[in-house]
């Protein structure tokens, strides 16, 4: 749920579209608004509109009176905003391990125990993609050469466990997979194909992960009664909302094992060994679609005085520190399209992604870093640098590339107790960054109402107003402040006006910086969440502070602090 937005942060009406789109100019318009509205480059408009910015006398004339070149009743070809930014980056968390126990409890065809978390169940399904009807009820579009099919037979076994809103059931099934046919693996010219095979008896493994009901926790019975019911390569017998997790390690030998090598070389993986593969169904009006992750998962280690770079993001410990890489493949397949379930079935059979194919949307690469250091740990990303220093400091940095070239880049960091803080870039097909397009969200939690009216009152600029009772921030729960980079820019002014205000050295001062070196809108961002002391309570009472003498003076009037307000 979004609150309304502080203070002048109104959603725009223009809004950037994944198609090109026709706009007239209206009194008042510059470039730089439409390219912050559209989300696309100044740059970009003009090379899509030679008319008028190929006018050499109307630029001279521009130039001379200092004026806008655009002028009302233009009409402007603006061009389709880039993916990264009219896609929203994904959560990623694939992290396949995999166990199994004896268990000791019976009831019916499940065998559970209580006290090591362990469940036993059996259950019997086929489904053969590309032949048949799909459950949901779509005739899949039949696919020249690719026939797929497996069974699940006997012996489900695993480990229970709920955490975070959801039951974990990680199990061990008989499966016989065929491959009947040739796929192609290639492209048409030159490309591999793969030949008939089959494997049988195949012990797999594979990790089963169920949303919350209704607030509580599946029973752990039932859930190993979905789990039982769940074929890992059929969508439709995952329940809303869930996950399934098969590594390429259990499936040598059988004809999936191309399928995941071929998944591992997409995502540039020298070894196929930990290739993961993650089947998410969707939930509500989303039930019929399925959201794929492939790729490997490995964690590195980095030793005394040796770096670790991925693409452009180098990292360096001071000592043995834990780099977790994932680089990851994700799709969406909409089932209720027989294109995209031919999409699907081919994606099951080759592990190749058709992003061209109607109804598979949201195709990107995913490249996810995450870091956490006991000492000292510096990473250097695009034109800022991250300092993680200090006893709990962590953080991850996580880079969508779209098919059409462009990226987001999206950077989490945790100092100690403080808030965290997440920074989301987005850069066009041109790799420039659409600044306007940035944002710095820092999450707080609610304290009841001893942190949430300092921070109502900062983002008010008055008391009064909590007085008669309005509170954008509830004060339960966890609240979202986001900033666009103007906004912080505009709160960096009000926090070196606070600061010229300040009697002495505090965090204030400290914040602001010095008056010859002012820090850039990203350096004070992260200043912000690494200082100390900013915790939930820290933070809003910075906040506050900054309000009060963002006018040059402490107890005179308060000035707002421009932020959108989002409920977490």
């Amino acid at each position: 749920m979004s609150l309304a937005p502080i203070n002048g942060g109104s959603t725009p009406a223009l809004q950037p579209q994944d198609h090109p789109q026709t706009y007239t100019v209206r009194p008042g318009d510059t470039l730089d608004y439409l390219s912050r509205q559209f989300g696309v480059s100044e740059q970009a408009i003009r090379q899509a509109n030679p008319q008028i910015f190929g006018d050499h006398l109307r630029v001279k004339f521009a130039a001379m009176d200092h004026a806008e070149i655009i002028g009302s009743g233009d009409v402007l070809h603006i061009p389709a905003a880039s993916m990264s930014v009219t896609e929203n980056p994904p959560d990623v968390d694939v992290n396949p391990t995999f166990t199994s126990s004896n268990s000791e409890y019976q009831a019916g065809p499940v065998t559970y125990n209580p006290g090591d978390g362990t469940v036993k169940l059996t259950h019997e399904q086929e489904v053969e993609l590309g032949k048949q009807p799909d459950p949901l009820g779509v005739n899949a579009k039949p696919e020249k050469g690719v026939a797929f099919s497996v069974r699940n037979e006997n012996s489900l076994a695993g480990t229970y466990k709920h955490q975070d809103g959801k039951t974990e059931i990680s199990v061990e099934s008989e499966v016989s997979v065929s491959l009947e046919g040739k796929a192609d693996a290639g492209g048409k010219k030159g490309g591999a194909s793969l030949d008939a095979s089959a494997g049988t008896g195949v012990r797999a493994r594979y990790k089963v992960t169920l949303p919350d009901q209704n607030g509580k926790a599946v029973d752990p019975a039932q859930a190993a009664l979905q789990a039982a019911k769940i074929n890992p390569f059929d969508p439709s017998t995952l329940p809303p909302g869930a996950t399934v997790t098969l590594d390429k390690q259990d499936f040598v030998g059988t004809s999936l094992e191309a399928s995941f090598r071929y998944m591992a070389m997409k995502s540039e993986a020298t070894d196929a060994e930990g290739t993961a593969l993650s089947i998410t169904r969707g939930t509500g009006d989303d039930a019929s679609q399925v959201t794929v992750y492939t790729g490997p998962t490995k964690a590195v280690e980095a030793f005394n005085g040796v770096g670790v770079k991925v693409g452009d993001f180098t990292a360096f410990a001071g000592r043995q520190d834990a780099l977790g890489q994932s680089k990851l493949r994700t799709a969406t397949f909409d089932l209720t399209s027989k294109d995209a379930q031919a999409a699907y079935s081919r994606f099951l059979a080759t592990g190749q992604i058709a992003d061209q194919t109607p109804g598979v949307q949201h195709v990107a690469t995913i490249e996810k870093l995450d870091m956490a250091s006991q000492t000292r740990l510096k990473a250097g990303i695009g034109d800022f640098g991250i300092d993680l220093a200090g006893a709990e400091n962590t953080g991850s940095s996580l880079y969508i590339h779209y098919p059409d070239g462009s990226t987001t880049v999206s950077t989490q960091l945790k100092y100690s107790n403080n808030v965290p803080l997440t920074i989301t870039q987005r850069y066009d097909t041109d790799g420039t960054e659409l600044i306007d397009q940035r944002r710095y969200e820092f999450q707080v939690k609610a304290d009841g109402n001893h942190n949430t009216d300092l921070l109502n009152v900062a983002l008010t600029g008055s008391i009064t107003a909590l007085r008669n009772g309005y509170k954008p921030v509830p004060s339960d729960g966890t609240t979202k402040l986001v900033f666009d980079d103007r906004q912080m820019e505009a709160l960096m002014g009000q926090t070196r006006k606070a600061a010229d205000a300040t009697l002495g050295y505090d965090k204030i001062d400290v914040l602001a910086g010095e008056p010859d070196h002012a820090p850039t809108s990203m350096e004070f961002a992260i200043s912000m969440a690494r200082n100390l002391g900013n915790d939930d309570y820290g933070f809003s009472k910075l906040l506050f502070d900054i309000s009060d003498g963002a006018d040059g003076s402490f107890g005179n009037g308060r000035q707002a602090i421009d932020a959108s307000v989002q409920k977490g």
